[in-house]
């Protein structure tokens, strides 16, 4: 199980999926020879492809080997040969984060919100190609990432403070 959770979390971080996304995924979803999975994603009536990095085509790869005979559909299954559901992939991040010795709340969604912060901080601010990562509809949202990012609200407070203390001493 330890090669499905380590896919599972390459998926959460590396393309910031949803923890509905990963579940939903089916084995037929996986393209190893294109780096890429078929994804429905929030939303969406089709599966649509998704890039996926060397190294979580590795992951995939060796939880998809170790797998072994599985009468299940689903590519991430719980030792019942089931697939992993929603809560339960909350209950494996949790874990994972508690047995790394993590004092914090971690979840899935915490993964995805910290993968596309990253890859803002990595790639300057780009909030297109950020977009187009996290696949979000709207870009309101990637803007408030971004703002979160920066701090900027909390920049704008300390400037208008500053401009009346200044006021003030005049």
């Amino acid at each position: 199980m330890g090669k499905r959770d380590y896919a599972m979390l390459r998926l959460l971080w590396d393309n910031a999926l949803r923890r509905a996304e990963v579940c939903g995924l089916d084995r037929l979803d996986f393209r190893p020879g294109e780096s890429r999975l078929m994804l429905k994603g929030k939303g969406r009536i089709d599966k649509e492809p998704i890039d996926l990095a060397p190294a979580t085509v590795e992951a995939i790869s060796d939880w998809f080997a170790s797998m072994g005979e599985s009468k299940s559909p689903a590519l991430f299954v719980s030792s019942r040969d089931t697939r992993i559901s929603v809560d339960r992939l909350y209950q494996i991040v949790g874990g994972l984060a508690e047995m790394a010795g993590i004092d914090r709340v971690v979840s899935p969604h915490k993964i995805r919100h910290s993968s596309i912060t990253a890859l803002l901080d990595l790639n300057g601010g780009d909030v297109r190609s950020a977009q187009a990562h996290s696949r979000h509809k709207n870009l309101s949202t990637l803007i408030r990432y971004d703002d979160g990012r920066q701090q900027l609200q909390g920049k704008a407070a300390k400037t208008l403070a500053d401009a009346i203390v200044e006021r003030e001493v005049d």
